[in-house]
């Protein structure tokens, strides 16, 4: 499948394109975490620079837009899932451990599976744990983090659930060993950035300063989607991360005297 039309698919899926946010609440974003609003930085680490020059630069770096147009541009999504397939082929060739996440699993969840059975293919840990003791999320209790092949949600047990809590985060990182990268999305980045693990993040606009800070550290990798799309919306970004993850352990391998050669994972 050419870029051309990955790309294509990606906008008429509605992972990519117009939207995220209205063009009023995106410059309104940008003016509140510029004030330095704690209710748009909270758990995040502390940015050097929030000035407004930063923020506009952040949304065209990473989503490929501006305030008067908001929306994602793919080339921007292929290109940063390329960058974020070579830096899991890289860790997980390595048989560094990774950890993966996500908080919104009725998108998310086969994405996350999927790279947690890619990750595993080459042989890296990928970290899983029994139940979490029953926490407080979102204001409501008796939730627990659950992990499924590799990946933690939130559950009550019978369902899982979309999350927006920063605690979380702290909650599923010291539960387990210090993973040597992390895969995630919504609050679980947070976790990632704060305590410097370099970060594979899927981020809509929302997130922006989550952008911001990725820019800052350098070794975190935003990956802009849409977040809300059906999984099957998700197929062409997959593909596209597939073949780079491929490429990425195949040149891994040329550099090992005894390479281990990628099995598509099932």
């Amino acid at each position: 499948m050419s870029r051309s039309t990955t790309a294509a698919e990606l906008l008429e899926s509605g992972v990519c394109g117009p939207g995220g946010l209205p063009s009023t609440e995106l410059a309104h974003l940008v003016e509140r975490i510029v004030s330095g609003d704690r209710a748009h930085l909270a758990g995040l680490p502390p940015l050097r620079d929030r000035s407004r020059q930063r923020a506009l630069a952040a949304l065209e770096e990473v989503w490929g837009c501006d305030v008067r147009a908001p929306g994602i541009n793919p080339e921007h999504t292929l290109r940063a899932a390329t960058t974020a397939a070579t830096m899991l082929a890289r860790h997980a060739s390595g048989r560094a451990p990774v950890a993966l996440a996500t908080a919104a699993p009725a998108s998310l969840l086969p994405l996350h599976l999927r790279l947690a059975r890619l990750a595993r293919a080459v042989g890296a840990p990928v970290a899983e744990k029994g139940d979490s003791g029953p926490l407080r999320v979102d204001g409501r209790r008796a939730r627990r983090l659950r992990f499924l092949d590799g990946v933690a949600v939130v559950t009550d047990g019978e369902h899982l659930y979309a999350t927006r809590g920063p605690d979380v985060a702290d909650e599923w990182l010291s539960a387990l060993p210090r993973p040597a990268l992390v895969v995630a999305d919504g609050p679980f980045v947070l976790g990632a950035l704060n305590r410097g693990i370099p970060v594979i993040a899927f981020a809509g606009l929302q997130a922006l300063a989550v952008g911001m800070v990725a820019s800052e550290q350098r070794q975190a990798v935003v990956v802009p989607v849409h977040v809300g799309q059906s999984p099957a919306a998700y197929a062409p970004l997959l593909h596209a991360i597939d073949g780079a993850f491929a490429a990425a352990v195949t040149d891994t391998a040329g550099l090992s005297q005894n390479p281990r050669r990628p099995q598509p994972p099932s």
